[in-house]
């Protein structure tokens, strides 16, 4: 009787609460909206780590700067990051949707190979340093809810201040971006019924920065499942595929240290340019406490890249579902 009235029911209020707190990109590009006059808050904290950098190609031998290059793989020190992050996703009207998201970032690099290791830029001297990162604001509409929930969306990032954008820590790419895609999901009845799954579409257009027009192609993945009417599970990958920018590569020709000239031209600026291609994957658990506050914590890490960082992430926070007065009961 229980399974019977929770699968009639959970579709409404519990797939909505906890599968936008699991991820926070969940909560930003999301098939499932609220309804109009109600809405979700959610602040979390996360915990980001890095060691290796990943290169394009094997570059056995070769060194950046103090350290030796094994494979595609190169130890480049520690970086870590810090962040508290506020996410809104509010309903306007049936089918509509707007969503924010606003981080503040604590970032440190611990490493013999600071970007800037004399000037006044250098961020990279071991400390941690704070700032308001990137904001982004969207707008979602749901175009079809049978047999699959569809629902386009649109936003745009936006950094909050000024930051350095160079460096291992450093907070971002200090770039605006446009972006634009669809996210498609359903639950898995009747085989499943007590599950769902998603698959969400992002192109992201950046704004043009040192003689580069950086283009991202993202795909996100993820299927949920309710162990209990309060207790959910889930499970995501992410692939990103990025163009426009550069190659981090170098090898040996004839003897000679051979370095791709973009890569030569645009050293200091290679993460912020980087042509990043990587495999994410993760999961996380959800409980609510009562249909309006919710907890969860959620980790992923990377399983391939090139062009990037391999990145470790744990996160954790709480959930409120609220209601205007004028939404209906």
């Amino acid at each position: 009787m229980r399974n019977a009235m929770f699968r009639k029911a959970w579709p409404a209020g519990w797939l909505l609460l906890v599968m936008t707190a699991l991820l926070p990109t969940a909560a930003r590009a999301q098939a499932w909206l609220p309804d109009p006059g109600r809405g979700s808050i959610y602040v979390g904290y996360e915990y980001n780590y890095v060691h290796c950098t990943l290169l394009p190609n094997d570059q056995t031998g070769l060194f950046y700067g103090p350290y030796p290059v094994e494979g595609s793989r190169v130890a480049k020190g520690e970086h870590y990051s810090q962040i508290v992050t506020v996410d809104l996703d509010y309903g306007i009207r049936k089918g509509l949707a707007v969503t924010a998201h606003v981080p503040y970032l604590a970032s440190k690099y611990v490493g013999l190979y600071p970007h800037y290791p004399v000037d006044w830029k250098n961020i990279d001297d071991g400390n941690y340093h704070a700032t308001l990162q990137d904001a982004e604001v969207g707008l979602h509409q749901t175009v079809l809810s049978e047999p699959f929930v569809a629902t386009p969306f649109v936003a745009y990032l936006f950094p909050l201040q000024s930051y350095a954008s160079d460096g291992h820590a450093a907070a971002g790419k200090n770039l605006r971006e446009l972006k634009v895609g669809a996210a498609l999901a359903r639950t898995l009845r009747p085989f499943l019924p007590d599950a769902y799954g998603q698959v969400t579409y992002t192109y992201t257009a950046a704004e043009r920065a040192l003689d580069h027009t950086m283009h991202f192609n993202k795909v996100d993945m993820e299927l949920g499942y309710f162990v209990t009417p309060k207790l959910s599970l889930k499970g995501a990958a992410s692939y990103v595929r990025t163009s426009g920018g550069i190659e981090w590569l170098r090898g040996i020709q004839n003897g000679i240290l051979w370095i791709e000239p973009n890569f030569a031209k645009y050293r200091v600026h290679h993460d912020r340019l980087a042509n990043e291609r990587s495999w994410r994957v993760g999961g996380g658990a959800g409980y609510a406490l009562t249909p309006r506050y919710l907890l969860y914590m959620y980790g992923f890490g990377t399983v391939y890249g090139a062009n990037t960082q391999s990145i470790w992430v744990f996160a954790s926070g709480v959930g409120w579902n609220f209601a205007a007065p004028w939404a209906r009961t």
